[in-house]
């Protein structure tokens, strides 16, 4: 009896927004503003209305129900305890009640796995799972739940927000001077928007989680058309961002402006950022593009991979970085792998971040760190790569490195400062590895470095200092190191 029912469709009215408040049904649009505050009344029992069907027929009968919650389509970890009922389809119709708990439902995508077995039928038969997402009353709801702090609120859904399109709902926004005056919030409820988007100043873009709200877009002929284009004193936050283009470039976020000492630097905070380019004879794969421009990434993933072309997790000339736990992972088949790459006087700062570079055919191709006349400081930061761990070049009197309680493990060289011009190099508590290059080499009489308590290994050896670099104090945990007092 099985096989008879393999075709089975049930549609459920997605509610996922709602359901916390254990309400279906609202009079008045209205009255979500009240849901909020019943929300801790205790009652976590929903309302769940779905069709059954069976080759294409709607059903008629009586069927045992068997309904699960689950955090994703596709495996993921079920939530609350499994719920069976008694339904009644009447012309395919039918509605039951279930409680799975206030907790699973904070406002992520959930899905529902559905089994019946109907009369005459012998075993489960299991529907498979269907998305709820969320209804028109309980975006209402939700737009009052983040009013807090903004003029006004705008939903983007695939059915029941404001739009349906991101770029519509940010094209309907005031103007740049109504914006800064009084900011507002885009909402993007969660699912997968395939478009390029650019943002108004002063606006803040929030998704329903990373993974959950997915904006994707492909490759252009242009480095600064990326899948999100940033503007001044703008806020990120709460989704992922895709680029998987088959062109000479494919980036993930563009920030090119000029910064001003009244605005704020542009945010990023729990998103996910992955662009692929593997048309051969492209330029790169970049995750985050920056020029002239102040970035602060807080919970910020980003994963750069390209065939031929170069793979840069980001990238910012004449701006300013700050990363806080960002995690960024660049692999190129047979291109430059570059973590993070700052140059013409840039400013990296990095606190409890892990940078990792790899170029597979030669490994030498990738810098996990790769400045020029630009200046790091970091503070608990793992950095990894198949070829130079950091590489800093001093050229027109830029640079300096402020590295602390920090891992460098390298294939190659772990750290190569160089250039004709100032470089200070101030290393303290950390460790340098390098399994074939040199832990530290300096190259250069304009190249000075601090050593502190830092642990190096390979002995001696370790550290090579040509064409006049200085060595201006050496305090390491190794043995065979002849101590230079530090101040």
């Amino acid at each position: 009896m099985k096989a008879i029912w393999k075709n089975i469709v049930l549609a459920g009215i997605g509610l996922a927004l709602l359901l916390v408040m254990g309400v279906l049904f609202v009079e008045h649009p209205a009255w979500a503003q009240h849901l909020l505050r019943k929300a801790d009344s205790g009652d976590t029992a929903f309302t769940y209305q779905g069709r059954l069907t069976h080759d294409g027929v709607p059903v008629t009968g009586t069927c045992n129900a068997r309904f699960s919650l689950y955090d994703a389509e596709i495996g993921g970890h079920q939530l609350g305890s499994t719920q069976t009922s008694t339904i009644s389809p009447h012309e395919g119709l039918f509605t039951t009640r279930l409680d799975f708990g206030s907790t699973p439902f904070d406002g992520s995508a959930r899905w529902l796995d559905i089994a019946v077995n109907c009369a005459g039928g012998s075993s489960w038969v299991d529907l498979g799972r269907t998305p709820i997402t969320a209804a028109p009353y309980a975006l209402y709801a939700l737009k009052a739940a983040k009013t807090e702090g903004y003029a006004n609120v705008v939903t983007v859904a695939k059915a029941g927000g404001d739009y349906t399109s991101i770029q519509a709902a940010i094209n309907a926004l005031p103007n740049e001077s109504e914006l800064c005056r009084n900011p507002m919030l885009v909402w993007v409820a969660p699912g997968t928007y395939t478009e390029r988007v650019t943002l108004k100043p002063c606006m803040t873009l929030e998704g329903a989680g990373r993974g959950l709200t997915i904006i994707k877009s492909g490759g252009t002929s242009m480095v600064t058309q990326a899948t999100l284009m940033v503007s001044y004193q703008t806020t990120i936050r709460s989704l992922t961002i895709l680029n998987q283009g088959e062109a000479s470039y494919a980036v993930g976020v563009s920030a090119v402006g000029t910064p001003h000492i009244m605005y704020p630097p542009v945010i990023l905070e729990d998103v996910k950022i992955g662009v692929s380019n593997v048309l051969t004879g492209s330029v790169a794969a970049i995750g985050i593009d920056v020029k002239d421009d102040s970035l602060t990434l807080k919970d910020v993933a980003v994963e750069a991979f390209s065939n031929d072309a170069n793979a840069i997790g980001v990238t910012t000339s004449d701006g300013t970085v700050s990363g806080d736990r960002l995690s960024v992972e660049v692999n190129s088949e047979q291109g430059n792998a570059k973590g993070i790459e700052a140059p013409s006087f840039s400013y990296v700062n990095l606190f409890e971040s892990s940078i990792v570079a790899q170029s597979w055919q030669d490994g030498s191709k990738a810098t996990a760190l790769a400045l020029t006349d630009a200046s790091l400081y970091a503070t608990h930061v793992y950095v990894l790569s198949s070829g130079t761990g950091l590489h800093a070049i001093a050229q027109n009197g830029g640079g300096g490195i402020d590295l602390k309680d920090s891992t460098v493990s390298s294939s190659g060289d772990a750290i190569h400062a160089n250039g004709a011009e100032m470089a200070q190099l101030d290393i303290r508590e950390s460790k340098l590895d390098s399994n074939s290059g040199q832990s530290l080499l300096l190259d250069g009489n304009q190249i000075y470095a601090k050593m502190r308590m830092t642990e190096l290994n390979g002995g001696a050896g370790s550290i090579t200092l040509q064409n006049g670099a200085h060595l201006t104090c050496l305090d390491v945990h190794n043995q065979g190191f002849q101590p230079v007092t530090c101040p």
